[in-house]
């Protein structure tokens, strides 16, 4: 019984399977394939089409982040300090 599905696959189903297969060949990797150069190159151009910002834009910026940053510290520092006033008090 064995030798009768082994001579089914070696007759039918295995010609049948390769010829689904597309088998292609090796082929040799030049310099501009490898992965590593190309994302460079890739990075460098999308690089060249970036708009960058001019001194003054960048300074307005970065005062506004810091100013967001320091009024949002306070205000979470502010709600700390109520929250254990208002827990120091409970448990008291």
């Amino acid at each position: 019984m064995s030798q009768m599905y082994l001579n089914l696959f070696i007759n039918h189903l295995f010609p049948l399977f390769l010829a689904c297969v597309k088998i292609s060949p090796m082929k040799k990797k030049s310099k501009k394939a490898l992965p590593l150069i190309g994302f460079f190159n890739q990075a460098r151009a999308e690089l060249k089409k970036v708009t960058w910002p001019n001194k003054e834009a960048v300074i307005k910026m970065t005062i506004i982040v810091i100013v967001v940053s320091v009024a949002v510290g306070g205000f979470i520092g502010l709600l700390d300090y109520l929250f254990i006033s208002i827990t120091s008090i409970i448990i008291k």
